[in-house]
């Protein structure tokens, strides 16, 4: 196996991504960028150690590729890309940026149409797929007419021999230029493209920059100069960062899965097998299943120093858990904004881990709206540094940002997520009703895997519920009526109004695996209309 040399925490802003490659490449070649299993398939054969000369190579080669079959651009058209779980994305970030188009990474989860939507929004014409291929290139190109390209083979990329492809251009004269093409989560219906500047890349840098104040300890800042193993999808902005931004403006070393696998915990318990992680990044149904798993849990919190997640809210069971066994955090963050960076009181408990800080620096506002619960608002700063989400909304000073939380009951500067203000129901009458609470409650019993209140222009509330194999309704029936006993009454489900989910036509779930309201709807709406004194507007 190669031997690399371990990064210092990099340094850099106002420089962009692909100028920070080439100069650590070309400066100090064998520092360590990641390392990736030896295999797609198997972890027997170990992992394999990627330097920044290496990853520098994949990237000339892959510009190389590009200008040879697909050309170069100067309107900065956008490649789509479908691939398995490996280097290539990061690889092609920065190949597309050096050949002057920018990439979007559809989410493999939506349904084709979905992202059909999303590529005639942006207009794109070329498709790059890679081996093994995956199902719904064939059923998009049914649909939408695109030229499609194989790209080059990861290992191919990284050893081959590649010129150097060069990129002229300053950060002054690039910085409002596109870095990438991403969409949102499609929770609230059809997911709209996203666009990444580098003046965007480089306002996360900003963030990832800030020291936390005295008497206190940054919670993102564990994820910088560490080693991540990143199980958050591919296509994912939060993978994004564990990967790209990370690992070049901080010295992060990422950590691969499988590449042909659909990450999985127990998938994260092998690759720690054969490799040291001090973090592992996780989403909220993978740390579910950590959590009802002793000797899997047990085996993953001996192998990492910490646990995150990103994506959605964790059951109190599972956090609980978790927090007496390692010391875990919430990444949370959005497409628009990145990873928020948090901090926590040197003096903090473990079992406040539902709970966090925003760093002061980044201005967010909890602003009152309904009972005890506030949204997260973001208000731009008037001196430092602008935050990401005004590279995106260049034209307003205050972002909402649909997050609902509820501040500690001892320390007012701590606060729990409630839910997104978008999952709030609003039943005919008027009265309203956020559900997250109710279906925490259920997914803490193992009956029950998959569970979504509806209420939203009905007079009485609806739940669609998939139940564990073998496990009938009468069984749950006492689960749902102590549930009901945490909803005010134009809430509470009888047991006429509750709709089984058919295995064949799942809850559609988003890319950070939590439930799509609109979409689950949409496909249940025949059983929905059918439900006794069922008056959907």
């Amino acid at each position: 196996m190669n031997q690399v040399a371990m990064a210092p925490n990099a340094c850099n802003t106002n420089k962009l991504l692909v100028q920070i490659l080439d100069e650590v490449a070309q400066e100090d070649p064998d520092r360590l960028y990641g390392e990736i299993p030896s295999s797609p398939d198997t972890f027997a054969d170990g992992y394999r150690k990627v330097s920044y000369r290496q990853l520098a190579n994949g990237v000339n080669g892959m510009a190389h590729w590009i200008e040879a079959n697909v050309g170069r651009s100067t309107t900065f058209e956008t490649l789509v890309y479908f691939g398995p779980h490996d280097m290539r994305y990061i690889i092609l970030v920065l190949a597309a940026v050096k050949t002057g188009f920018r990439m979007l990474f559809p989410s493999t989860r939506f349904a084709t149409p979905a992202i059909v939507q999303i590529i005639q929004t942006i207009d794109s014409k070329t498709l790059l797929v890679a081996e093994p291929v995956d199902p719904v290139v064939d059923s998009l190109l049914e649909i939408h007419q695109m030229v499609k390209y194989q790209v080059p083979d990861l290992y191919t990329l990284l050893e081959s021999q590649s010129g150097h492809y060069a990129y002229a251009k300053s950060f002054e004269e690039a910085r409002g230029e596109p870095l990438l093409v991403l969409h949102t989560s499609g929770t609230t219906g059809f997911p709209k493209p996203i666009f990444w500047t580098n003046d965007w890349a480089n306002s996360l840098a900003e963030e990832l920059h800030l020291e936390p104040p005295e008497g206190f300890q940054s919670m993102s800042g564990l994820l910088l100069g560490s080693r991540v193993l990143s199980m958050f999808p591919r296509f994912h902005a939060a993978h994004l960062c564990c990967s790209l931004f990370f690992p070049l403006y901080k010295g992060t070393v990422a950590i691969y899965p499988l590449a042909n696998h659909v990450p999985m915990v127990k998938s994260a318990r092998d690759a720690l097998r054969h490799t040291r992680a001090d973090v592992a990044a996780l989403i909220p149904p993978q740390l579910e299943e950590l959590g009802k798993d002793e000797a899997l849990l047990a085996e993953v919190t001996r192998a990492v120093k910490h646990i995150t997640w990103g994506g959605g809210p964790i059951t109190d069971q599972t956090g609980d858990k978790l927090c007496s066994k390692i010391s875990i955090f919430n990444s949370l963050g959005a497409t628009e904004m990145g990873i928020w960076p948090t901090i926590r009181r040197n003096d903090g408990r473990p079992d406040q881990w539902a709970y966090l800080r925003p760093h002061f620096a980044v201005n967010i506002i909890m602003e009152h709206r309904v009972g005890n619960v506030h949204e997260a608002v973001i208000h731009r700063n008037t001196e430092g540094y602008v935050q990401p989400v005004f590279q995106i909304h260049t034209t307003i000073n205050e972002y909402p940002t649909g997050d609902l939380w509820v501040p500690h009951p001892d320390d007012p500067n701590l606060w729990k997520i409630y839910g997104r203000a978008d999952d709030m129901l609003a039943f005919q009458t008027g009265e309203k009703f956020h559900p997250v609470d109710a279906e925490q409650f259920l997914l803490k019993h193992a009956e029950i895997e998959d569970a979504m209140l509806l209420g939203t222009g009905m007079t009485k509330g609806a739940l669609p519920l998939s139940l564990a194999s073998g496990v009938g309704l009468g069984q749950i029936l006492d689960l749902i009526e102590q549930m009901n006993g945490r909803c005010p009454s134009y809430a509470r489900i009888s047991s006429d109004r509750i709709i089984l989910v058919d295995q064949k036509r799942p809850l559609i779930k988003t890319g950070k695996g939590t439930i799509s309201r609109r979409a689950t709807t949409d496909i249940y709406q025949k059983e929905i209309d059918a439900l006794p004194c069922c008056d959907q507007a």
